[in-house]
């Protein structure tokens, strides 16, 4: 696993610089912002849910080498991207090796925003919050003629979320947790990186790759910052176990 992106030479940029090296995440290039580490500064509400502004420093107007990045492509099976403006000129090249994209494209106001317009016609994979929106028909409805081979991950909070192919939508209800939700900061990130990890990595089915995101994201929001108790791959198996477990026993109930 690597990290492509530009960082501060600051106190936040030493802390992701830190993390990657504790997590085994390699950082082949030191891109630095002169401006510092792009950052977001997140309000939580007392109910878990949380407002974000996000600061992107220097990002509009950086440069990349794209020697280096098809360096790193060439390596990888799937590059997954973020918001900032000089990621976008990393599309065609990552199209061009021939890696699958996955985009996030995160909280969407207005569907036809055209700063998210080229990121989310090459990706094949989208992932967005549908917070904004009451029928997830309409994303769906908007972005699958741009690309009808993509698939489509929408995060709805405690409704769930939503799977947009071209063969339809299909909603999944949330999972259920005896953890209290307490911040919701970094549910969106685990829902799409374990998503991601299980369907593009290691190639299991989309229900699969949609319930393993969901516990993950669960559990993330029954944390407090810094949410330093993360589920590590034998948890997470435990928890699918678990949660079936009940599915079962509760039909089974039912049933009699």
């Amino acid at each position: 696993m690597a990290f492509l992106g530009f960082l501060g030479e600051d106190p936040a940029g030493d802390l992701v610089r830190d993390v990657c090296r504790k997590e085994g995440i390699d950082i082949p290039y030191q891109w630095i912002d002169p401006r510092g580490t792009a950052r977001s500064v997140n309000l939580v509400f007392r109910g878990g849910n949380r407002k974000n502004y996000y600061d992107g420093k220097s990002h509009m107007g950086l440069e990349v080498d794209l020697t280096e990045c098809e360096e790193v492509f060439q390596r990888v099976k799937l590059v997954h991207f973020n918001l900032p403006n000089w990621a976008r000129k990393l599309l065609p090249l990552a199209k061009e090796v021939g890696i699958a994209i996955a985009r996030d494209i995160q909280d969407v106001v207005h569907l036809n925003d055209p700063y998210r317009q080229d990121f989310i016609q090459i990706a094949d994979i989208v992932l967005t919050s549908g917070v904004n929106f009451a029928s997830m028909n309409e994303i769906g409805e908007y972005f699958m003629p741009k690309n009808p081979n993509q698939i489509i991950l929408i995060g709805r909070g405690n409704l769930g979320c939503s799977i947009i192919t071209n063969r339809g939508a299909r909603d999944f209800p949330a999972v259920e947790m005896n953890a209290t939700v307490v911040d919701t900061n970094g549910a969106g990130d685990a829902l799409a990186a374990r998503f991601l990890q299980s369907f593009a990595i290691e190639g299991t089915s989309l229900e699969e790759a949609v319930l393993r995101g969901q516990i993950l994201a669960r559990h993330v929001c029954s944390q407090k910052a810094p949410k330093n108790n993360l589920l590590n791959h034998q948890q997470l198996d435990e928890s699918v176990s678990q949660l079936r477990k009940r599915s079962a026993d509760s039909t089974q109930c039912h049933l009699t």
